[in-house]
């Protein structure tokens, strides 16, 4: 699963960086809830984006629903988050989500200076192009 804030260098370049950095903060803390209370790790975060993976380390006959339901939540999550944004006089946020299952290599990289676990393979490029071209069609997912 790829997310990112849509337009987001438009409204961070809108108000103070103190602002952004509160937003990505809370935008981070909401969408980690949804994809750890799914059995989801969020294993990257770049800028506005994270990647997650479901089924593995540990695998999980039901990744893709689960990778579905938390997408739900996501959004259900940002709803919420955008009412109380609303009610405050800040900005709102919305989100794009892509999500693909099969095959992957799954492992740590790095170098003996640092290491992080990832996924690599044809599901993990389908699902980032997937989250991208949600800004193209207008979706969220």
């Amino acid at each position: 699963m790829f997310a990112d804030i849509r337009g987001f260098t438009t409204i961070a370049e809108a108000q103070s960086p103190a602002d952004t950095i509160e937003l990505l903060n809370t935008y981070f803390t909401l969408m980690f809830e949804a994809i750890s209370n799914h059995g989801g790790i969020v294993n990257q975060m770049v800028g506005d984006g994270l990647m997650a993976i479901f089924g593995a380390p540990v695998a999980q006959p039901d990744h893709c629903h689960r990778a579905v339901e938390a997408a739900q939540e996501m959004i259900e999550l940002i709803e919420l988050f955008n009412l109380d944004q609303a009610a405050q006089g800040k900005q709102q946020i919305r989100i794009g989500i892509g999500i693909a299952s099969g095959e992957m290599i799954a492992g740590f990289t790095g170098t003996s200076r640092r290491v992080t676990y990832t996924c690599v393979g044809d599901t993990v490029n389908l699902a980032a192009r997937l989250e991208s071209h949600t800004k193209v069609v207008g979706h969220q997912f």
